[in-house]
């Protein structure tokens, strides 16, 4: 871990790293911290490196990967941890007629790209260097060496915009100038961490390591009041407590073989268009409970509504209560589609769609208002996209659900 010395720590790292790679080509060179400034007079042409931190952001990669170090009542159950990029500016100084700023940005930069790593024996080099010269340091603390993770220095491309933007708030000069990116210094505040009952008992559970796969599922379309079971073909589906999830609903569903499973619809299933899973469970705990273990790729099958009865009336203006088994659930869109069911010869059968959203769950809904000819038609209901089937006899003629419209 590092404590909150941390970023002054690396401060005072990096200026030892810079000094030590612009030593060899300058006999006394000055590394300094801070905001940049002009010096004056014969001060300006001494050579000098300035470093100062101008931003922190957290790191991006590991921003959350603490979290939650809180329980629902507030309490810390995990050490935080402040993972942060620091960006740093470098100034280079010195007499220009004898190229100063840009050798001790040669030698500094170069340094750098050729280690880019402040390893633990660079930090506690550091750290023993600092403390020769100033004893009671603030680094004497520090436990950035400590880090688990290594911190790394990678070079910035700042703009022309973002330069210009950095060097108007100091109000100085501009100095050749170059950022760095210090990946990652991690903060672990001091807190107490509370700590979880004792173990009273454990318990071991095997568990398949397969999961359940649906391949298909037979007939995919199933009329609601049917009472007609649908087929799940697929792998892994052999053992006992198995379960189908039909939306939100779950049923009991007897393996027939590892790759085949049969269940009935779930109770209050509606009409409509619904994701199925097979879920493996598994009786664990203490009490023993049934718990999900594994959980299949997701399937569909579709709900189709059963016109049980209609009836037209004429006032208070035409319209169609349709009757339909299972009840349309609250927001549910509903749609009528009425179509002529014995047009005169050469003509096209007259046709009507209306539409409408319930708000409470009901089994009979009226359709309004209702502009065809007078005629007998056939009656299709559409719920959540999964529509009613029309009646036929055996030579394929269409017998129903009709209403009459006088």
């Amino acid at each position: 871990m590092s404590d909150s010395s941390a970023i002054g720590a690396v401060s005072a790292v990096l200026t030892r790293v810079i000094r030590e790679a612009v030593a060899p080509f300058f006999p006394s060179p000055s590394v300094t911290l801070g905001t940049p400034e002009a010096l004056q007079g014969n001060q300006g042409d001494s050579p000098r490196v300035n470093v100062f931190l101008y931003a922190t952001h957290p790191n991006p990669s590991m921003r959350n990967f603490d979290l939650p170090h809180r329980d629902g009542q507030g309490t810390v159950i995990e050490q935080p941890k402040l993972a942060l990029d620091l960006h740093y500016l470098m100034s280079f100084y010195g007499a220009e007629s004898d190229m100063q700023p840009e050798r001790l940005a040669g030698a500094t930069l170069g340094a750098l790209y050729r280690d880019p790593v402040m390893s633990r024996t660079v930090i506690e080099d550091a750290v023993s260097d600092i403390l020769v010269t100033d004893p009671g340091s603030f680094v004497a603390e520090s436990d950035l060496a400590d880090q688990f993770e290594r911190i790394h220095l990678s070079p910035i491309a700042l703009t022309i915009e973002e330069i210009s933007n950095l060097w108007s708030m100091f109000q100085t000069p501009y100095a050749l100038s170059a950022a760095i990116e210090v990946s990652v210094v991690i903060i672990e505040p001091e807190v107490e961490v509370a700590t979880g009952p004792p173990v009273m008992g454990r318990g071991i559970f095997v568990v398949p390591a397969l999961h359940p796969v649906i391949d298909s599922i037979e007939p995919q379309t199933v009329d609601a009041s049917s009472g007609e079971p649908i087929v799940i073909r697929g792998r892994h589906l052999g053992g006992d407590g198995m379960l189908v999830q039909v939306g939100d609903l779950r049923v009991d569903a007897p393996a027939a073989g590892p790759s085949r499973l049969r269940a009935q619809l779930p109770p209050g299933v509606t009409a409509g268009v619904h994701p199925v899973r097979v879920i493996r469970t598994l009786q664990m705990g203490d009490p023993p409970r049934r718990r999900d273990v594994a959980e299949s790729n997701t399937a569909v099958v579709i709900v189709r509504p059963v016109v049980t009865g209609a009836a037209f009336a004429a006032a208070p203006e035409p319209a169609v209560t349709v009757q339909i088994d299972p009840a349309v659930q609250p927001e549910q869109k509903v749609a009528l589609l009425i179509s002529e069911a014995n047009p005169p010869p050469g003509q096209a059968p007259a046709s009507q769609k209306i539409e409408r959203t319930v708000q409470a769950a009901t089994s009979s809904v009226e359709f309004a208002p209702v502009s065809v000819p007078p005629g007998d038609y056939l009656l299709r209901v559409r719920v959540e996209e999964a529509e009613s089937a029309l009646q036929l006899l055996p030579d394929g003629s269409l017998t129903g659900p009709l209403v009459t419209v006088p």
